[in-house]
């Protein structure tokens, strides 16, 4: 990351996909005015959230493991962190209920792709630490180059997105399988599809391909139906429940072949 005062207020950033992590940490510390710490999996963030005075914690919704809201319990039983302020980040279009996130004590809702200056000026807010003035608005004004971090931005997608693309290859044959596991009635394949389909939809959006975003969200919002289905029967029965017909799964598997068709992507990244 960069270099960055130690009396800079930290930020802490648990997210499963490690793109997002060093984006966002790149954001966050740019300008000097916030340090960042990034985590990629609850379990690891509370092992060392102990030994740290953040003064933000900005959580990923859907994660395998510990999710975001499952980290804000464990929070809550340790006395240094139960007055943590604490934000969400979820993707454009999840499933998730924003009214029951508020509920849990969230400061903020964060939508991925986020836009980097607007993400550093919101979390600046937060924190209580003064904005940065737009470049070149008078005395004092910010010494961060006009651009420089929306190139610098630029710089790390290029770098990673050759490794992005290949990751996406594997990653929708992958949500194929698992959706034609689904639609032969294996259930036990749903959570890992929505697992899968969600970061992958994550990573998509950071690198600016909004078909293959939508067609993830939208993957992982149906099979997570699948899921809380087979969750809410009593039965137990290792079968696909009644809410979770043969027609779900046979979209399941269409919308998996669509995903596919859309790669590879050939448009350069550009920055968000």
């Amino acid at each position: 990351m960069l270099s960055v005062p130690p009396a800079a207020p930290l930020v802490v950033y648990v997210d499963d996909e490690p793109d997002l992590g060093l984006l966002v940490g790149l954001t966050l510390e740019s300008g000097g005015r916030l340090r960042c710490r990034t985590f990629t999996s609850g379990e690891s963030a509370l092992a060392a959230l102990g030994g740290l005075e953040p003064a933000l914690v900005l959580l990923d919704v859907s994660m395998p493991g510990l999710d975001g809201p499952a980290i804000v319990e464990r929070m809550r039983r340790e006395p240094r962190l139960q007055a943590v302020p604490f934000a969400f980040v979820t993707a454009r279009g999840a499933s998730h209920d924003d009214a029951s996130l508020r509920g849990s004590g969230a400061v903020a809702i964060f939508r991925k792709p986020f836009v980097p200056r607007e993400l550093r000026a919101q979390v600046l807010a937060l924190c209580g630490a003064p904005a940065l003035p737009a470049p070149g608005s008078g005395p004092g004004a910010c010494e961060e180059p006009a651009g420089a971090l929306t190139a610098a931005t630029a710089s790390l997608l290029r770098g990673r997105r050759e490794a992005f693309l290949e990751r996406a290859a594997a990653d929708t044959a992958r949500i194929g399988a698992l959706a034609a596991r689904l639609a032969g009635g294996d259930p036990a394949a749903a959570a890992p599809l929505r697992d899968l389909a969600h970061r992958l939809g994550g990573v998509a959006d950071l690198y600016v391909a909004p078909q293959v975003a939508r067609a993830c969200h939208e993957l992982a919002a149906l099979a997570a139906e699948v899921v809380d289905a087979r969750a809410s029967t009593a039965s137990g029965e290792d079968r696909l429940p009644r809410p979770a017909s043969a027609a779900v799964a046979a979209d399941l598997v269409r919308r998996a072949a669509r995903l596919a068709a859309l790669l590879p992507i050939a448009d350069p990244a550009q920055p968000p």
